[in-house]
C-alpha cells in the first residue's frame, strides 16, 4: 500500500484479507473482495496476486461483465491477463517515477520505495510491486471510467 500511498498521498485506501492462514487462498475469497469493492463504490482494486487456473476465467469473465470499477493485477495471470483488467509486468528498465506501455500491457519498477542504506537487489522485488507502483500512477489521475482511466495512462506513459 506504501507504493500506491507514495504516488496518490490523498487518496482513501481500503485492506481486504484474502488470505487466512498462509500466502494462498480460494478464488470465492478473491470475487467476494472484488464484489465488496464494486458494491462499496471503489475506484481501483490493486490485485498484487493472480492464479494460473484457466478454469477460474469464467468466473472472472462474469465478475468482469459486471464491474465498473479498474482493476489492477499481474498481466501473466488471471484476472490480470483478461480484457477490462489493467495487466502489468515487471520492467527492470523502468524506474519508480515512470510506466511504459508496451505489448497491450503496462511495464512499472518492480521495486518498492528504497530502504536507506539497502542497496534495491537486497529488497523484496517484483511483480506485485509493479502491480502496486501502476495502481499509484492510476490512484493519481483520480476517478475515471476504467476505459477511460487506461486510455490516460496509456497516453501518460514513458
Amino acid at each position: 500500500m506504501a507504493a500506491i500511498q507514495e504516488k496518490a498521498p490523498n487518496a482513501e485506501y481500503y485492506a481486504l484479507r484474502v488470505f487466512h492462514s498462509a500466502l494462498r487462498t480460494r478464488v470465492e475469497y478473491l470475487l467476494e473482495a472484488l464484489e465488496w469493492c464494486l458494491q462499496n463504490r471503489i475506484d481501483i482494486a490493486n490485485l498484487s496476486l493472480g492464479t494460473a487456473n484457466p478454469a477460474h476465467e469464467p468466473l472472472f469473465e462474469e465478475f468482469l461483465a459486471k464491474a465498473d470499477f479498474t482493476i489492477v493485477a499481474a498481466a501473466g495471470s488471471l484476472p490480470g491477463s483478461l480484457n477490462g483488467v489493467l495487466g502489468v509486468d515487471v520492467d527492470p528498465e523502468c524506474d519508480r517515477n515512470s510506466y511504459r506501455w508496451h505489448d497491450e500491457r503496462f511495464m512499472a519498477s518492480g521495486y518498492p520505495r528504497p530502504i536507506p542504506g539497502v542497496p534495491p537487489e537486497r529488497n523484496l522485488q517484483g511483480v506485485s510491486f509493479a502491480v502496486a507502483n501502476l495502481s499509484g500512477f492510476a490512484a493519481r489521475l483520480g476517478k475515471s471510467p476504467p476505459a477511460e482511466l487506461k486510455r490516460l495512462l496509456i497516453s501518460q506513459a514513458s
